[in-house]
């Protein structure tokens, strides 16, 4: 993902605010959404792309092959509950790096 990708690619920021009021009505994410998140192991918080974002081991993402990650842009994330949503998408959360 490009810096600009939001301005290229607005359903991410539709999905992104759809995400964030179910947030505020429901405390939490919605199970199906949970279903669906890749699992991201030995992570931990960085800086791409001049923002946050979360950096790990990544299984099950629907667009790239396991291994290696730098996510897009971090944009909340419940460490205690074991989740974050990034500027594209939910992601369950593993072991944090050491």
């Amino acid at each position: 993902m490009s810096e600009l990708d939001f301005l290229v690619k607005p359903h991410l920021i539709t999905s992104l605010a759809l995400d964030i009021a179910k947030l505020l009505a429901h405390g939490a994410p919605m199970p199906q959404d949970l279903d669906v998140a890749p699992l991201l192991e030995n992570w931990n918080l960085g800086m791409t792309r001049r923002a946050p974002a979360l950096t790990g081991i990544v299984s099950g993402h629907p667009k790239i092959e396991d291994g290696t990650l730098h996510s897009s842009e971090l944009m909340i994330i419940d460490p205690s509950r074991r989740w974050a949503r990034t500027l594209s998408r939910f992601y369950l959360l593993g072991a944090k790096a050491p």
